[in-house]
């Protein structure tokens, strides 16, 4: 696990529903219908507010920003475990499948690396010892590997922000889906990590231009992607991720949104 995953798994929570209506119950919000859960599936809500608490920052949150910080790292050691650097040696305290070491820092990385691995790889050849307790939260894996690589998962968060934080949601809106389609790519298909050859990208950033076959090919990844975030989100709310199995719970489906959003955008512009 690694500060990167976490926050993938932060963003998919943060747009489950059955999360979020269980953090206003929890936090005391007036005006809340009671969901009609069972009782497994209530402690499993509650288990992972106890630990994630009430999520407050948006699916946009930066990982270098301030509020992520304050979310993440007093929470660091239910993801990664925590290697401790001891400054004052009368306070050190032992620790279950914990060595102690004193290490010689040379001028390069490299080396001081080498030094490391030399020494626990002869440790661990000569040395019986207790296993450290993993943290609580680990990637969700099948056959020993996560089951969805950090890439795919990160695309499908991706295309779930489109409609987050962007003001009068309806005069964002392009009047056709050819349109939001050409403003999602403009907007985030170098983030993707998509290619388009030079003349097809100076269309796409300059003119709005995409011819209809390869926008269609981008409809395909993107309405994919989304499926996939949806999964994701619903999963992330019973403690699993990154999965994408079945799963019944109630999350954000940006295709359908998308939709919605469309529909009442040419409403709105009819009017006028």
């Amino acid at each position: 696990m690694t500060e990167e995953w976490v926050l993938l798994w932060y963003q998919c929570l943060y747009r489950n529903f059955d999360y979020e209506k269980h953090c206003q119950l929890s936090d005391g919000l007036d005006d809340i219908d009671i969901p009609n859960w069972d009782q497994a599936r209530y402690e499993q809500l509650d288990e992972l507010y106890n630990d994630f608490g009430t999520l407050n920052e948006t699916v946009n949150v930066d990982i270098n920003g301030e509020a992520w910080k304050q979310w993440f790292e007093p929470r660091r050691h239910l993801f990664i475990p925590l290697i401790k650097s001891i400054d004052v040696f009368s306070n050190v305290v032992a620790r279950e499948g914990c060595i102690t070491l004193e290490i010689p820092l040379h001028l390069h990385l490299q080396d001081t690396q080498k030094l490391v691995m030399d020494y626990l790889e002869k440790y661990y050849e000569n040395n019986q010892f207790i296993k450290f307790e993993p943290p609580k939260y680990k990637l969700h894996t099948v056959n020993g590997r996560v089951a969805h690589g950090y890439e795919q998962v990160r695309q499908a968060v991706i295309t779930s922000k489109e409609y987050s934080d962007e003001g009068d949601l309806l005069k964002s809106i392009a009047p056709t889906v050819k349109g939001n389609m050409i403003k999602f790519l403009q907007r985030e298909i170098d983030n993707l990590g998509w290619t388009l050859d030079p003349k097809a990208k100076d269309d796409l950033m300059n003119k709005g231009l995409m011819d209809q076959e390869r926008l269609e090919v981008f409809k395909a990844r993107i309405n994919r992607c989304r499926r996939e975030f949806l999964a994701l989100s619903k999963n992330a709310s019973r403690g699993r991720f990154p999965d994408m199995s079945e799963f019944e719970s109630d999350s954000f489906d940006v295709i359908r949104f998308a939709y919605k959003l469309q529909d009442m955008s040419l409403r709105e512009r009819n009017k006028s």
